[in-house]
């Protein structure tokens, strides 16, 4: 089952609307984040995990998700 939702994101602290789109293939988790014309793909075991992953990679790139899902503590 796909699923889309919107969510809030900074990209060099201005605040921006992305979006990311959840599948779930056999035992695979799949997290596609979309802004603008910037994409990334993660996958892991669960949807934390892959929050986790896409996380880094995003703050790599200087964006940061509005999202508290890939904290232990939430």
């Amino acid at each position: 089952m796909d699923e889309k939702y919107s969510i809030k994101c900074l990209l060099d602290g201005d605040e921006n609307e992305a979006v990311l789109e959840l599948e779930e293939d056999n035992d695979i988790c799949r997290i596609l984040f979309l802004l603008r014309e910037y994409s990334v793909t993660v996958e892991a075991e669960n949807y934390f995990y892959a929050l986790l992953e896409l996380r880094k990679k995003l703050e790599a790139q200087n964006i940061k998700i509005l999202c508290k899902g890939a904290s232990r503590n939430v």
